[in-house]
């Protein structure tokens, strides 16, 4: 079996995906909350902010986005950009510039005058060593080869680092695929996780892999953990973000993509 690897940047592709993570969060039996997905991404120079309301635990209608908030990042520097509307509850801005140790702070006034804040780390770059496809075969009657995707890359030494990978299946995003890892008593080793879906031959796989900061680790980490529990958990909770009088979360990231073709 030959695999054929692919070295692919595509960030921008990437990013019109990356806008469609819209993540619901439902309250049951409370007011309705702001909710902050805000992502600044050092790779491709930007900052994309979306607001929303949330929903009532029952209530299964699309969120409320919120249009009339006013918005700001602060540079260590000390200086203020203002972050326009571009589209209903979509706060964006391009062309900025990142530098890995950064303290970013965002700052968002609601329509309800309210003030919300949060800061972040810019984290460090990251590269891909390799994608790597191993068949699985599940059962002796299955005639349909299925793969697993390996991503491997070399963790940075003596850095507290942090990790998420986004699957993309056939230019897909596998939305509720949250794989997030550190790198405790791993520092400057080499890292390898599989992919937790699998595939088939004819697929076109795109891995990208996200540094991010400790506080969208823990976003993402508890995600995962209430999709992990299904409909038969205790009360459902909200991850745990960095804002102290919202839900959602202030991410800073950094990435690489690479695709493989399985044959």
């Amino acid at each position: 079996m030959n695999f054929k690897h692919i070295l692919y940047f595509f960030g921008l592709i990437l990013l019109l995906a990356a806008c469609e993570e819209v993540i619901t969060l439902d309250l049951e039996n409370d007011a309705p909350q702001l909710v902050i997905e805000a992502v600044a991404d050092a790779t491709l120079g930007i900052l994309s902010v979306q607001l929303t309301q949330s929903n009532d635990f029952y209530d299964n209608s699309l969120p409320k986005t919120i249009d009339g908030a006013s918005i700001e990042l602060k540079r260590a520097s000390g200086e203020r950009i203002a972050i326009p509307l571009v589209t209903s509850g979509r706060y964006f801005m391009d062309e900025l510039i990142f530098e890995a140790g950064e303290r970013l702070e965002i700052q968002i006034i609601d329509e309800e005058n309210q003030l919300h804040l949060a800061s972040a780390i810019v984290p460090h770059a990251i590269r891909i060593d390799e994608l790597e496809a191993m068949e699985r075969n599940f059962g002796r009657n299955s005639d349909t080869q299925k793969f697993q995707v390996f991503t491997h890359w070399l963790d940075v030494a003596e850095k507290e680092s942090f990790y998420r990978i986004k699957t993309f299946r056939n230019t897909d995003f596998l939305a509720n695929s949250y794989t997030v890892v550190d790198d405790l008593n791993m520092e400057g080793e080499r890292l390898s996780r599989p992919s937790f879906t699998t595939f088939e031959a004819g697929d076109s796989i795109q891995i990208q892999l996200l540094s991010i900061n400790e506080e969208m680790y823990t976003y993402f980490l508890d995600l995962a953990n209430i999709q992990g529990e299904g409909p038969g958990s205790t009360t459902p909770y909200n991850p745990k973000g960095n804002f102290d009088n919202a839900l959602g979360y202030f991410g800073v990231q950094q990435f690489d993509t690479q695709l493989i073709i399985l044959e």
